[in-house]
């Protein structure tokens, strides 16, 4: 029996039980509902702590931009803001709402110095689903190991684990995206020590 208190185990046991209930709460607009002309509201921090509001017009879908089978929502942000500035560092992972309902969070932006508002955003139902088609056997495996890989060494629970896949093999297909649209940076911002 482990005498200490675990950290990462405690972490695995939060998400399984709050990442269910969140699912349940946040009702969501699938993709196959979002349509051009659609308007929303994007949230994001842009100063200090205070979450702000930025609007958001969608333009369309790109179909396999993230993957076969793996569209992503073109939107054109409206805030005053982003006229002058255009999708910048930090807002990769805003959420975006339409009518109250969740759609994706941001994730990419129309190329590295472009001033157009036009940003990706990651369908919300891509986050939230862990099947086959999206996750290989491969990638899972490795996400397993990785995790477990930080977790105190038990000998015992490895018997149990699938072998350890080859280090050659990718985790995932590269993502061909189209040309101009590049992932949103995060910038690194410390905190008070």
């Amino acid at each position: 029996m482990l005498k200490r208190f675990n950290p990462y185990i405690a972490g695995v046991v939060f998400l399984l039980i709050t990442v269910p209930l969140l699912q349940a709460q946040q009702p969501i607009l699938p993709l196959k509902e979002v349509k051009p002309g659609m308007k929303g509201v994007g949230k994001a921090v842009f100063q200090g702590v205070e979450v702000e509001e930025f609007g958001v017009e969608i333009i369309g879908t790109l179909p396999n931009a993230l993957g076969p089978q793996m569209d992503i929502i073109l939107a054109r942000l409206t805030d005053e803001r982003m006229k002058y500035t255009g999708v910048i560092a930090g807002m990769s992972g805003s959420p975006v709402y339409i009518n109250g309902k969740l759609v994706g969070a941001l994730s990419r932006r129309l190329g590295a110095m472009s001033k157009e508002p036009i940003a990706g955003i990651t369908p919300i139902e891509y986050m939230l689903e862990l099947s086959p088609s999206i996750i290989s056997q491969t990638s899972r495996q490795n996400l397993l190991h990785s995790w477990l890989a930080r977790l105190p060494r038990l000998p015992a629970l490895e018997l149990f684990l699938p072998p350890t896949p080859p280090p050659s093999s990718p985790a995932r297909p590269p993502v061909f995206l189209p040309a101009g649209l590049l992932p949103i940076p995060t910038p690194f911002v410390p905190g008070r020590f």
